[in-house]
């Protein structure tokens, strides 16, 4: 029976997670964003909108277009995001701020790297001048670090690792624990593409050293996700989940659900190849919720192609083949090529297997021409970013042409404004004592109003913070007296069928004594049903109710008796919860009299005086 309800409870667990995974797809799918998240958008570019509309100067002009460039790159729209940041470069180009300029180039190579320009982006990383990077720590490591990062992206790895290697040695500000942490993992991640373990974990080891000086559990998260990649590489299993387990509390305790979701879909993925497909199922399903509720509308096909592959290992392949489409749609709409050739590759296997070989050939033909046409995509792609490119120095070439053309037209216009300033002083200086006096009054007068105003404000406030106080520890009692009431019932139910069964039990007993007597054939028999009176996992279970009632309990009888046996601990319990004699011979297998002298030992072992009460000493421990 206990076996049946353990078995329906998992069950139910399993239909409850499919369900509310297919919920998290269907929206990611839709492409929709709440309302709240469009709400939040609207009020952002609303704001944006104001900052470059009163902006006056060029430095708040590029600034403000810095500002929509960089809303639109966390949006990740490049179609908006780069022509903003190509027009504060232009912006920048006008004024004789290198500073802005360097900043706001900084920004760009930001944003070229996260949408894959890397060659646009090394060319302005030579731009760079270090001179007028003094608001960061170790600037020439930082441009190390962004070339390396670039050459990796590339698949240049001995560049890369030469890029890092150098970012190291240039550091002079060595308290900087961050960008040396991270100078570490991308030197174990670069060096891991070429197969060098010792060297990957050696770096791996001195990351985590340096982030935890800078107390960055995020960063040292992902390094944990590096290890658990190398240790899954080596079919080390056991390591691999359990940094993969590390990454996962770092990323609890920073509420970093980005990474969060990752760790558990690697999770799931590890349980897949483990065999454990419900297990894998459960944490590609909560990397999906995490990913959706930390960002609004976001797009999990790696996630989905993943539990397409882990139905295709539980042969439901109908299952698989609807994941499988979904991660197909999800990527197309990314336009993620490297990802689309996989799934590719996974729908000709599914069709494979399930006899379905004309679909099976359609998808392996789709999966080759995919991998020819990245090949070609990637030269036209470095073509492109060439072109545009030398596009840009042509551009900048003119700019500098039309910067002196304004400078001169400027300076015209500033000797024009200062002779009409040297007139129009004389008026302003008058009219600004004048001004000043009424203002004076007025400002006063506004003073004593709003200073009577902020002091009913202020007692309101207090007013309604203190019932609100009031109203929230009301409902935390509530809660707390709900939550025991629930607690209690589940005690008493658990206790209630542990006697009733146990009674079954004695009473089958009974009834086979009575038609066969003391049968030594019989005696193996009932042994077995005496095995089924007290069960440990009953006990376990009645443990946890019992603890979330009584809690610490155990622990202080323990404390107070050490050397009790587990039926006295057992006794101690039932006696604790008020049942009667009867129901407690139920539990223990024992008579009444039995009971009666077990009490009595126990007392003695406990050090009771003669005349106290045994009840009484236990409910008040």
């Amino acid at each position: 029976m206990v076996a049946e309800f353990f078995g329906g409870l998992c069950s139910g667990r399993v239909l409850r997670t499919v369900i509310c995974f297919a919920m998290c797809l269907a929206f990611c799918l839709s492409g929709l964003k709440p309302a709240e998240a469009q709400h939040s958008n609207a009020e952002k570019e609303d704001s944006l909108a104001r900052e470059l509309k009163i902006a006056k100067t060029t430095v708040q002009t590029a600034n403000a277009l810095v500002g929509y460039g960089n809303y639109y790159f966390t949006n990740r729209d490049s179609s908006k995001a780069f022509p903003y940041m190509r027009q504060a470069l232009f912006t920048a180009a006008h004024n004789n701020n290198d500073s802005l300029k360097t900043v706001v180039r900084w920004h760009f190579i930001l944003m070229l790297q996260s949408f894959g320009q890397d060659l646009q982006a090394l060319a302005y990383l030579d731009e760079i001048n270090i001179k007028y990077l003094g608001f960061m720590k170790n600037p020439v490591t930082r441009i190390l670090f962004r070339k390396g990062l670039t050459y990796h992206n590339q698949g240049k790895y001995p560049e890369a690792v030469k890029a890092y290697v150098d970012g190291l040695r240039a550091i002079k500000d060595t308290t900087d624990f961050g960008v040396i942490g991270l100078l570490h993992r991308n030197l174990a991640v670069s060096i891991g593409m070429g197969g060098n373990r010792e060297e990957v974990l050696a770096h791996c080891t001195e990351a985590i050293k340096y982030f935890r000086k800078a107390g960055d559990l995020n960063s040292e998260g992902t390094v944990h996700i590096t290890l658990s990649n190398v240790y899954t590489n080596a079919a080390d299993v056991i390591n691999a989940e359990k940094h993969l387990q590390l990454a996962v509390s770092m990323f609890r305790k920073t509420k970093r659900y980005k990474g969060l979701a990752s760790a558990y879909g690697n999770l799931g993925s590890l349980e897949s190849e483990r065999g454990n497909y419900k297990k894998a199922l459960q944490y590609l399903s909560d990397a999906i919720r995490i990913r959706h509720d930390s960002v609004a509308g976001a797009m999990v096909p790696d996630f989905v192609s993943a539990i397409a592959e882990t139905y295709f290992k539980m042969k439901q392949y109908d299952k698989a083949i609807f994941f499988s489409d979904s991660s197909i749609a999800m990527i197309k709409r990314e336009q993620k090529r490297g990802l689309l050739d996989e799934a590719y590759y996974l729908r000709a296997r599914i069709y494979d297997e399930v006899g379905n070989y004309k679909e099976a050939i359609k998808y392996l033909k789709l999966h080759y021409a995919l991998k020819d046409t990245i090949y070609h995509f990637d030269r036209e792609k470095i073509l492109q970013e060439t072109h545009t490119k030398y596009k840009t120095e042509v551009k900048e070439q003119e700019n500098k042409l039309l910067k002196k053309d304004l400078e001169t037209e400027n300076t015209r216009r500033w000797l024009l404004l200062t002779g009409i300033a040297a007139l129009v002083v004389v008026l302003i200086l008058s009219t600004f004592l004048f001004l000043t006096r009424i203002k004076a009054a007025v400002r006063q007068r506004e003073f004593l109003e709003s200073n009577l105003a902020h002091e009913k404000l202020q007692q309101e406030l207090e007013k309604r913070v203190a019932a609100a106080e009031q109203a929230r520890m009301v409902t935390e009692q509530n809660a707390l007296k709900a939550n025991l009431e629930q607690k209690n019932t589940e005690l008493s139910n658990l206790t209630a069928y542990m006697v009733r069964k146990n009674e079954i039990i004695a009473s089958m007993k009974l009834n086979i004594e009575k038609v066969h007597g003391k049968d030594k054939k019989l005696e193996r028999v009932m042994e077995e049903m005496d095995s089924f009176i007290d069960l440990d996992q009953e006990w376990k279970e009645f443990l946890r109710c019992f603890e979330a009632v009584n809690p610490g309990f155990n622990e202080r009888l323990n404390s107070h008796c050490p050397d009790l046996t587990q039926k006295e601990v057992k006794m101690c319990s039932y006696i604790r919860m008020n049942l009667e004699v009867k129901e407690i011979g139920r539990l223990l297998n024992i008579t009444d009299a039995s009971i009666h002298n077990f009490r009595s030992r126990l007392r003695k072992k406990l050090n009771l005086d003669p005349g106290a009460d045994i009840n009484n000493f236990l409910n008040n421990l």
